[in-house]
């Protein structure tokens, strides 16, 4: 009887060690890099209230080097004198299993986000930042929220890009451990019915490890 009980207590013991290392291995596998979290405020294209909380904290599956920085050269003109500065972009993407992603890209002088750089015409072919959020409901429908720089809230009386509409505080970056955290309030709008724009706020905070690219 007693080896029996033996027996049961050794296979339990490399059952739960089995088991938790196959939870490490998750955890390698899709990572804990740090976060992007906040809410939602505001009303959704269709006309109900948000108030949404969402905290993305894994890197995407397919990719565990989704978060970087590079160094990189802004160019502007005076006339046509190029201006050249250097800079550091910045790509922060994070996900969770249950509530989409979110991606940020950022452009860094210095220690200042260069807020501008949001502005849709400045980079045409890519989303500077991007927010995928998925809930279910009760009713076992899905409410879908998902906007990009496209929808940044623009200047009510000229229809132009308006930097005060992304707004990142506290930046920092530590290039020894490659983190990079800070605060940012993104105002964003959707056409809805009848053509009218509904607003939201995304307010939050990240904090992740970020690679650094060298070609």
């Amino acid at each position: 009887m007693k080896r029996n009980l033996l027996f049961v207590l050794v296979a339990s013991f490399f059952a739960l060690s089995s088991c938790t290392k196959q939870e490490d291995a998750n955890l390698i596998k899709y990572g804990n890099a740090g976060y992007i979290k906040g809410t939602i405020v505001g009303t959704s294209k269709n006309g109900e209230k948000l108030n949404e909380s969402f905290n993305f904290i894994n890197t995407l599956p397919e990719n565990k080097y989704a978060s970087t920085v590079e160094d990189d050269t802004l160019v502007s003109y005076i006339g046509n004198t190029p201006i050249k500065t250097l800079i550091k972009k910045f790509t922060i993407s994070l996900m969770s299993e249950k509530q989409g992603s979110m991606s940020l890209n950022i452009v860094v002088q210095g220690s200042s986000v260069l807020t501008t750089q949001f502005n849709p015409n400045v980079y045409e072919n890519s989303a500077t930042f991007q927010l995928v959020y998925y809930k279910e409901l009760s009713s076992g429908s899905l409410l879908k929220y998902s906007v990009t720089d496209d929808n940044i809230k623009s200047d009510p009386s000229t229809g132009a890009f308006d930097s005060n509409n992304v707004i990142f505080t506290n930046f920092k970056y530590n290039e020894t451990t490659g983190l990079v955290s800070g605060d940012f309030s993104i105002v964003v709008t959707q056409i809805g019915t009848s053509n009218l724009a509904k607003e939201a706020t995304l307010k939050g905070s990240f904090s992740s490890k970020v690679y650094k690219l060298v070609y």
